[in-house]
């Protein structure tokens, strides 16, 4: 063979890519879902409380419920929200009893946070990360009837009719709050930060 031959031959190499495994170290970005308190029972700080069968009528109008950032701020609000507010969803709404933390039970569910809403799911994971998952919590909108108990020095709701939302807020008033940051992993389930 020449050499001009030897520069037209193809040479085959092997090609080795090495890579790595990392276990449940990385957020997963795609998930956006967060499990979240909706409202606990008892009093809320706006002199509501909410019973047991309150907090179950609740969880059942919750699920697919819409999340916005902040309440409605006009009247025009209370009618039709924009779109440009809502920043996610709820889904998996379940009325939990009385426990130890919470003796007169509670609402819980998974908010899924619209990948639109960047921001927010950016804040959330911060907070929850620092510990701090009280910087930012949720409060319900809803329409009901309560009446008014001396015994309980509050405005008691006896019946829920609707669920407008469920909203982000800065100052939760009926212990809306954030729990943990969910992960979906078909071998392991749910994996919390």
């Amino acid at each position: 063979m020449t050499t001009r031959a030897r520069s037209k031959e193809r040479v085959q190499e092997s090609i080795q890519l090495v890579g790595h495994i990392c276990e449940a170290g990385a957020l997963n970005e795609a998930g956006h879902d967060v499990k979240v308190t909706v409202v606990t029972g008892g009093k809320s700080v706006n002199g509501f409380y909410y019973d047991a069968n309150a907090l179950r009528a609740i969880s059942q109008m919750l699920e697919g419920a819409r999340a916005y950032a902040d309440h409605g701020r006009s009247a025009a609000d209370e009618a039709t929200r924009s779109v440009r507010d809502m920043v996610g969803f709820y889904k998996d709404a379940q009325y939990l009893p009385q426990d130890a933390t919470t003796p007169l039970g509670r609402v819980e569910a998974t908010l899924h946070v619209m990948e639109a809403a960047g921001w927010l799911w950016s804040l959330i994971q911060e907070a929850v990360t620092l510990g701090k998952p009280d910087l930012i919590g949720l409060s319900i909108d809803i329409f009901g009837i309560a009446e008014h108990d001396s015994q309980l020095q509050a405005r008691a709701v006896k019946k829920v009719v609707a669920l407008n939302s469920c909203d982000v807020v800065t100052r939760p008033s009926a212990g809306g709050a954030f729990q943990r940051i969910l992960h979906d992993d078909p071998l392991e389930g749910d994996v919390m930060t």
